[in-house]
């Protein structure tokens, strides 16, 4: 199993390694970034499919432990559902230009921005305090 996820890697790596040379050395300047973006959502795809089929089998091997995951679950799903609630519904002349005419759409990227705040403070402050810890230890 080692080896097959070390051969994927290199696998990726050659691929993405390829399609740089083909950006910077092909006539359509723009056909890297591209292609590049494309790889990038399929590759976000795959890793988002891995990591629900991974917690389907915890949660059909071991339910008692499978708990903590669905506690973590549900509260970034309360937290989604707040930072929603909160986030304005506002349509500037900006959004207009960059395609955002709903008011719906603009308050799902208001609320998508409030949790990406919300999170990215709470996993800095996290790492800070386990860093903290870590030392006085």
């Amino acid at each position: 199993m080692q080896k097959n996820i070390r051969w994927a890697y290199y696998l990726v790596v050659l691929l993405l390694v390829l399609i740089s040379a083909f950006g910077l050395f092909g006539k359509n300047i723009n056909m890297g970034a591209n292609v590049g973006l494309n790889l990038a959502f399929g590759l976000l795809a795959v890793g988002t499919l891995v990591a629900i089929a991974g917690f389907a089998i915890q949660l059909k091997n071991n339910p008692q432990n499978s708990r903590k995951s669905l506690m973590g679950i549900g509260i970034i799903v309360i937290l989604c559902g707040i930072c929603y609630a909160f986030a304005s519904s506002e349509v500037t002349e900006l959004y207009i230009n960059n395609g955002l005419e709903s008011a719906s759409a603009s308050k799902r990227v208001g609320g998508g921005l409030l949790l990406t705040y919300i999170l990215g403070s709470i996993a800095i402050v996290v790492s800070i305090l386990s860093g903290l810890i870590k030392s006085i230890r």
